[in-house]
Parts: C-alpha cells; sequence; structure tokens
C-alpha cells in the first residue's frame, strides 16, 4: 500500500518525543518510552507551538508538582521540509530550523544541528 504524500499530511498535531539521537563520535540515543514524563510539542494549525512536560507517575499527583511543566513557546511555520520554531521566553527568543525526515500520520521525525553535533528527534502521534 502506498503512503500518503507528506504533503497532504498535516504537521499540525500533538507528537510525543519517543527517541532522541545525538550522532558524534561516541553515538548516544535517549529512548524516553517508559519514562514518568512525556514531552509534548504542540503544534496548533494557527501558527502558535508550546512545548511542555506532562508527567504520567500518578505519584506526582500527590506531590504538589503541576502536572503540566512549559519548556518552551512560540510560533511555528513549516515550508520546503524544514520546521522553523520562534521560540519565545520571557527575556530572550531563538529561532530553531529543523529538517522534517519523515511526516506520516503517526510519526514525525525532525533532524537539527547544535554546536557539536546532528541531533534527531522522534515523534509519535499522541
Amino acid at each position: 500500500m502506498d503512503e500518503p504524500d507528506a504533503d497532504l499530511i498535516p504537521i499540525h498535531k500533538k507528537w510525543t518525543l519517543q527517541k532522541e539521537e545525538n550522532r558524534v563520535e561516541k553515538y548516544e540515543s535517549i529512548e524516553f518510552k517508559g519514562q514518568p514524563i512525556e514531552i509534548v510539542m504542540d503544534l496548533n494549525d494557527n501558527g502558535y507551538f508550546i512545548i511542555y512536560d506532562t508527567f504520567l507517575d500518578p505519584r506526582f499527583e500527590g506531590a504538589g508538582i503541576n502536572k503540566i511543566q512549559q519548556r518552551s513557546r512560540g510560533q511555528w511555520e513549516y515550508r520546503d521540509d524544514l520546521l522553523i520554531l520562534h521560540h519565545s521566553t520571557d527575556d530572550t527568543s531563538y529561532t530553531e530550523n529543523l529538517t522534517v525526515n519523515r511526516l506520516s500520520n503517526e510519526e514525525l521525525i525532525l533532524q537539527g544541528e547544535n554546536e557539536k553535533a546532528t541531533i534527531y528527534k522522534t515523534f509519535n502521534k499522541r
């Protein structure tokens, strides 16, 4: 069965981070499955995004910790297989350019760069 054209698949969804890979000499991969938190990237269809942690472990509910902890927010745009996140915090702003390596109805794989390595982030539809 043919996969739908990625241009027809909307990127604006809630995505849960499953794995982050840092491709350097010493290959490093972090699995997020089975953890007491989920990292969620919510791309709204109005161009606004929020990235947050949501606590899954019921022990956090009675500990006086908010169930959701914001990491970042701002505006996003998507064109030519590039997801651009314009992060906005209380005292600073920055832009993150992420190449969309794979976009399906259930999975999103992003590629970004930092000073030392190429980073791959695998998200599943929430």
